[in-house]
Order: structure tokens, then sequence, then C-alpha cells
């Protein structure tokens, strides 16, 4: 729900003293009947002081943290607790380390990660991957993938129920799985699936919606002459999949095992997941709303920016010798 400024607040009871209906304000600001009478009814249109512990991060705080944040973006919000601490002049855990990134409006969040330690296998296979892949126009892609958005950030947040003999229970966190894609020239539309994905349900995507969508894109041929990039899910490399492939002339590309530092759509899908959980979505419909808003607004530059970024990845995976790469940190 949209959190209205005190400009909004008088703008909607001149409106409403002007003749607008409940219902069309309701409609103009994207709010809540209640919130709307809430504001119409109370005399004065300033927030109310709350009762509670008061924010340990003041505003004379915010620039001091979004310039030491930002100068460190590849470090865990576990490391960076104890000098943010000292800052605000308090101690401060790891979630709100990640709260305040979102707060101060910083691109990426700060959660907790574990690093990606690859053995000496995997990196020869990521080294060699990389080596050949060099100069291809990567401009003629269309990287896909998938991603579940949860209204909460721990999937296993809990809370005491006083009725229940049990000690916690699962809060309800509800989720949405999405399928999205882009490429040089633009974007896909967000596509919502219910079930697991499977051959089945990627087939039917696949067909209805991506390759129609990419036909507009790049015309020309069944598919369209573009590549397609998607990771290793089970669904992506079966028999099915692959022989279908075959029967519609597409051109594809598996990528590599543990690569996703070598795909730039899960940087997207970063800032759309974080930006989106940082609306506080109150249910499903809230989560495909602002996950649809916010796909959209992702500026056509940092897209470009993404697409040219690819040579500089295997060029940074080949110089670090098949090691986990910056591009790997930002999510």
């Amino acid at each position: 729900m949209a959190k209205l400024s005190r400009k909004e607040r008088k703008e909607l009871v001149i409106l409403f003293n002007n003749g607008w209906t409940k219902t069309q304000l309701c409609n103009k600001f994207g709010i809540s009947f209640s919130t709307c009478r809430l504001w119409i009814n109370r005399s004065n249109t300033r927030d109310k002081k709350r009762s509670g512990r008061p924010p340990k991060m003041k505003k004379r705080h915010q620039k001091k943290v979004k310039k030491y944040l930002s100068k460190n973006p590849y470090k865990s919000a576990k490391r960076l607790k104890k000098k943010i601490g000292k800052i605000i002049g308090e101690s401060v855990s790891a979630s709100t380390v990640n709260r305040y990134s979102l707060i101060v409006g910083l691109e990426f969040g700060y959660e907790p990660t574990s690093s990606i330690n690859f053995t000496k296998k995997e990196r020869k296979e990521r080294v060699k991957w990389a080596k050949e892949h060099i100069g291809i126009d990567w401009t003629k892609y269309v990287f896909l993938d998938e991603f579940s958005c949860y209204r909460f950030h721990n999937k296993k947040k809990k809370r005491h129920d006083p009725k229940s003999k049990r000690k916690s229970i699962a809060k309800y966190n509800p989720n949405v799985k999405c399928m999205v894609g882009f490429s040089a020239k633009g974007r896909l539309p967000v596509l919502f699936y219910k079930k697991r994905l499977n051959t089945l349900v990627w087939l039917e995507n696949l067909e209805g919606k991506i390759i129609p969508s990419t036909q507009v894109l790049y015309p020309g041929g069944r598919g369209g002459k573009a590549t397609y990039f998607f990771d290793r899910d089970p669904s992506h490399k079966s028999k099915a999949s692959v022989d279908r492939y075959e029967e519609l002339n597409l051109k594809w590309e598996l990528n590599g095992p543990k690569y996703a530092d070598m795909n730039p759509i899960e940087n997207l899908i970063a800032i759309c997941k974080q930006k989106t959980m940082a609306r506080n979505p109150q249910g499903v419909k809230d989560l495909k709303k602002f996950i649809i808003q916010e796909w959209e607004k992702i500026p056509e530059q940092i897209l470009k920016n993404c697409i040219e970024s690819m040579p500089k990845r295997i060029e940074l995976c080949i110089k670090e010798k098949g090691k986990m790469t910056k591009y790997g940190r930002s999510y």
C-alpha cells in the first residue's frame, strides 16, 4: 500500500471537499477505503507520534551510512554491522544493515551471503567456458530466468500463537513464481505460473508467450533471429525440451554449471525483488502488481549496461582463474 505524503493528504481533503467520492480518491491515490476515510475525518494531515522504541538511525546518520555502504559494496552485512553500529552509536544486526541500505536508497541490499568456493575442477570448467565465449555478439542473445518473490525477506519467519500448545507457528508468507527475460532491444513481459516448473510448464510458456514476444524484438524465423540463453534447470535441458527446440528451429544455449555471475539477468532480478519487498506487499495480488511495475521501471540504460558487461565478466573470470567475480556478489 502506497504511503501518502503530506501534500497528497492535503490534496485528498481538497478534492473531497470539491465533490470527489471516496472511491474515486482511492483509485487516484492507490489507497484503501479505510485510509481515505482516515485522512478525511482527521482534522490534521500530520503524522501522530507513535508509541514504542524510536528508530536507531536518525536522519543525521543517513549520509554517513550511505557513504560507508557505497564504499564497501562487496562486504557482507555481518562485516558491516560493527562499523555502522559505531556510526549510529548503538549495536545493529545484519538484517538491520540490509534494511538501512533500502532506506538510504541503494540499488542492492546487503543481506549476509555465504561466499561460493569452487573446486579446482569447477574453476577449470569456468575458465574453459569463458574462453569459448570470447568475442561473441551478446546483443543477439535473449536472457531468460525464473525466480520466486516472497512478501518477507526471511522465508522462515515465525510468530507466537497463544491459543496453540506449540511455541511458534510458521507465519503466512505469500509468494509468486515468475519468469522474466530481456535483451539489448528491450525486455519481455513478466510471466506468472502456479505449478512447479517442469517441462510442460516451461514449453507452454516458451511457445505461447516467450517466442511471440521475442519475434517482435527480433523478427524473422519461427522463433525469431535470436539465441535463447537460460540456466541448467532440468526442465530446460530435458529430452522433450531439446526435441521441441529442434522442431521449432530455435537457437539456444545453456549457461554453464554454477555460472550465475555470467548471467546478467540475475542482477536485474535482484533489483526487482528488493524494490518489490521494500514496498511491503500485503498479498499475492500486490506482489504480482508490484513485480510488474518494478520490472517495467528498470531503465533501458541498465539493460544495455548489463549486456555490455558480458565481455568484462568473461575477462574477469579468466583473470581470476575461475573464482567468483564481483558481478556475483551483487545479489
